[in-house]
């Protein structure tokens, strides 16, 4: 027997990753990185352009809303502060999974939601998981915590 069997074994690896990394490099051409002004996170949408062009206005967007609580709750109230406007406002509930939606303002790409959740009979520990789905944009979710009903503002960024 010539020659170490660990050195043959490095080499063909080190041979076997050239390879790899050449077809990679011809095969799977580099994805374009956003420049600084792109939205990366905005599905391609174009903010500068008219809306007839591809842009869009951010000032009422339908926006979907998937809410999971700890329990089932007895009333949601979602309202956004900014624009002095309820969004949304549910009393019947007969599960702790709710979806919905109402018109929600992305203007600044910066969103602070009211969350109201009352139950009949609050437990020591409520939580709530909102998932937050504007058109034309990326989904974000918030949960919530409090000791009794909740009342807080969930902050989204876009």
């Amino acid at each position: 027997m010539k020659g170490s069997p660990i050195i043959a074994t490095a080499i063909t690896i080190l041979v076997l990753l050239g390879l790899y990394m050449g077809m990679r490099t011809i095969l799977l051409p580099e994805d374009p990185k956003p420049q600084p002004g792109e939205h990366a996170d905005h599905h391609g949408h174009n903010h500068e352009a008219p809306a007839s062009n591809g842009g869009h206005d951010d000032s009422a967007l339908e926006t979907f809303f998937e809410i999971y609580f700890s329990s089932t709750p007895k009333s949601l109230s979602i309202s956004q502060p900014s624009t002095e406007k309820e969004i949304l406002m549910a009393s019947e509930f007969d599960s702790p999974e709710w979806t919905g939606s109402g018109i929600v303002s992305l203007d600044g790409h910066n969103v602070e939601l009211q969350i109201d959740v009352e139950w009949e009979n609050p437990a020591e520990m409520n939580m709530i998981e909102i998932i937050v789905s504007p058109a034309k944009h990326a989904s974000r979710s918030k949960t919530l915590r409090n000791d009794g009903n909740i009342s807080d503002i969930a902050d989204f960024a876009w």
